[in-house]
């Protein structure tokens, strides 16, 4: 009966989520689209600069179809956009598309890690000090956790680059994919920020499921310790600390931008970076889409994981 209600409450949370998700994107379009294009000014004279002449002004505008109304930019823009296609780059003079293809791995395999590194800091870890009682243990991190919950990713990888490449000579000068301590400290300073939030909401749920009505009457019955926390507190707590760490997803995508100019990776992060350095207006477009597509996937799926699987639990 339990595993039919899971999959109705699973469908009616994924169109919902769905929905939503198609929303976003093209709000998102929408909104790339009238800042790139439709903002007072000259989009032209901005790309190619003060020097351009007027004969290569309006030629740049016929090929890019400056000259159209807006609403045809605007459907030609949607259109594109659908079918992750954005034009060729100003600055590379490539079609954006593949540009993205080429960065994006060393991207997702920074987030994956981070990912990682947040689910053993922020979730598996509070379990194992809970399930070793290690109250002094838990005292320190959290304590750390706060710092660490304050200090935005530009200003931790700076300090990441000046203690670890500079004092301490540990990290290349030049990142090197090939290296596991570049990779390993850019993940981790990108993962500090959402694991210190995270780790905090988790405790503290993990100490108010512990002391709930259903976990003394467990404990009243003689289950063990490691029953109450695996079986009772535990499934109990996810939600919030889910629900932290889907609020952070943003900040969470948004800080690889600073982690990878800072570090050097060459991802979509830094990607962003050259292009506002070089005005590339399509090479922005796309990378804004794919932003937004990749924070609402991962928000939405953290959402839907919430209101089903967790909420059944409780």
């Amino acid at each position: 009966m339990i595993l039919p209600i899971a999959i109705a409450r699973m469908t009616s949370a994924f169109a919902s989520r769905l929905a939503r998700f198609i929303f976003t994107v093209l709000f998102v379009i929408t909104g790339a689209f009238f800042c790139l294009y439709r903002l007072p000014g000259d989009p032209a004279r901005m790309i190619l600069g003060r020097q351009a002449s007027e004969q290569t002004l309006e030629r740049f505008r016929e090929d890019a179809g400056l000259n159209q109304s807006a609403l045809t930019q605007y459907t030609k823009f949607l259109k594109h956009s659908a079918q992750l296609e954005f034009g060729k780059s100003l600055a590379q003079h490539r079609p954006v598309t593949g540009i993205i293809r080429e960065r994006l791995p060393f991207s997702l395999f920074l987030l994956c890690a981070a990912s990682l590194i947040v689910i053993v800091v922020a979730l598996v870890l509070p379990i194992l000090l809970f399930l070793c009682n290690q109250t002094w243990a838990l005292e320190i991190i959290e304590r750390l956790s706060a710092v660490f919950g304050i200090v935005p990713p530009y200003v931790s990888g700076v300090l990441a680059v000046v203690v670890f490449a500079g004092w301490l000579t540990w990290l290349p000068a030049i990142f090197d994919s090939h290296r596991f301590e570049s990779w390993f400290v850019a993940a981790f300073v990108l993962a500090a920020y959402p694991s210190a939030v995270t780790f905090r909401i988790f405790c503290q749920e993990l100490r108010h499921s512990l002391r709930s009505s259903y976990a003394l009457r467990a404990r009243a019955m003689g289950f063990s310790r490691s029953h109450l926390i695996l079986v009772e507190a535990a499934p109990n707590s996810f939600s919030g600390a889910l629900g932290s760490l889907g609020n952070g997803i943003a900040i969470f995508m948004t800080g690889s931008l600073f982690v990878e100019a800072i570090f050097g990776i060459p991802g979509i992060g830094l990607l962003t970076y050259q292009a506002v350095q070089n005005k590339d207006l399509p090479l922005l477009a796309g990378l804004c889409i794919v932003f937004a597509i990749g924070i609402s996937l991962l928000a939405n799926a953290i959402d839907v994981l919430r209101s089903t699987f967790i909420v059944e639990s409780v």
